[in-house]
């Protein structure tokens, strides 16, 4: 009679002192929030970079040559997108300004038009109207401000990065040297997973919000829009955020045309039909079917990531919340007492032949 294999399991103190252990983790992460924020996102960076530089070296190429051009080529896109983004965030805010009590005006206008009843009355619109636009300006300013404290951050990530590029290739054998060969093969399994998962995440992430920030553009462009570059970068960083991020910039570019396009109807149409349009294409049809199945992580720990991350670390951590779960993911697989939270961050389809058990009562 063959022996049954018993699945590893957690023993009470175990749990605890795991439980005890992440508490001490997290808030270390927490409090160093800055350092560790600029270490993840030179790994991301380095993940993304790296299958470009092993190509450049093997067709002969220098690979501290490879490296450096990469480098500045990337370092120099980050700083011109900053700077223009600032710019017109400072112009915009100014205009918001002066857009806002004219949209408050084409809302007195509508209720007179509609015969409102008294109790919506108009000025209770206008104060909020007003309230938004103090709020967006502080915010936008102080965001706008921080673009030589944004310029420095990614000076450092850029070089964090080019280290790891020039040392990645040397991580196993320090793991071999340091951790004995079954060790080592597991922190091997693991960065093959972790590298390989999150490569083509990061590569078809960033092709499609580079398309989806250039398709904003040219549609602002097509319908004479203001701030047309700037919509659009805001549009390829914010596909980078999960379940919200397309949502939001749609909301915005949306907003913008009822705002600034109201006088020119086909314009402020054309935008407001363009914007979900590109955003099931590009959002719900191209993405899913080039990444597939490859994160295989449901929507919804996806979006207590997009939480969790987010009051971790702010809006950078909103960003990073995708690879840290996949990370998570893939650390608690290799580790059998946890392979059951992979199981359940996992999408785990049923098969069409599975029977649960209210069907069966």
């Amino acid at each position: 009679m063959p022996e049954t294999v018993r699945k590893p399991q957690l023993t009470l103190s175990a749990t605890c002192l795991t439980v005890i252990a992440l508490i001490m983790c997290f808030g270390v992460m927490k409090i160093l929030s800055g350092l560790f924020i600029q270490v993840f996102l030179a790994i991301l960076f380095t993940l993304m970079l790296h299958p470009l530089v092993h190509a450049c070296v093997r067709v002969g190429i220098p690979k501290w040559l490879t490296i450096s051009f990469i480098i500045a080529i990337t370092f120099s896109l980050i700083t011109l997108f900053i700077v223009l983004l600032s710019g017109n965030l400072r112009q915009f805010t100014v205009d918001l300004n002066a857009l806002l009590p004219t949209f408050a005006d084409g809302l007195e206008e509508l209720s007179k038009k509609l015969n409102l009843p008294s109790e919506m009355d108009i000025v209770s619109a206008r104060n909020v109207v007003t309230q938004i636009s103090r709020w967006t300006s502080s915010y936008i300013f102080k965001l706008a401000n921080s673009s030589l404290t944004f310029i420095s951050n990614s000076l450092f990530v850029a070089l964090m990065t080019a280290f790891l590029l020039l040392e990645i290739q040397n991580y196993h054998y320090k793991f071999q040297t340091v951790f004995s060969s079954e060790t080592s093969q597991r922190f091997a399994q693991i960065g093959a997973e972790v590298t390989s998962s999150m490569s083509r995440y990061l590569l078809i992430k960033t092709f499609i919000s580079g398309l989806t920030g250039f398709t904003i553009y040219l549609c602002l462009m097509v319908a004479g829009a203001n701030y047309a570059s700037m919509w659009g970068i805001l549009g390829f960083v914010f596909n980078f955020v999960p379940v919200i991020g397309s949502a939001i910039i749609m909301a915005a570019t949306m907003a913008m045309a009822l705002l600034q396009l109201r006088t020119n109807p086909m314009a402020m149409w054309f935008v407001l039909i363009s914007m979900p349009g590109l955003q099931l294409v590009y959002g719900q049809i191209l993405e899913p079917r080039l990444q597939g199945n490859s994160l295989n992580i449901s929507p919804f720990v996806v979006l207590i990531g997009v939480l969790f991350w987010g009051w971790m670390w702010g809006a950078p951590g909103v960003f990073l919340s995708v690879p840290m779960m996949v990370f998570i993911k893939v650390l608690v697989a290799n580790f059998g007492p946890y392979k059951a939270l992979s199981a359940l961050m996992e999408i785990g389809a049923p098969p069409k032949d599975w029977t649960s058990i209210d069907q069966v009562k």
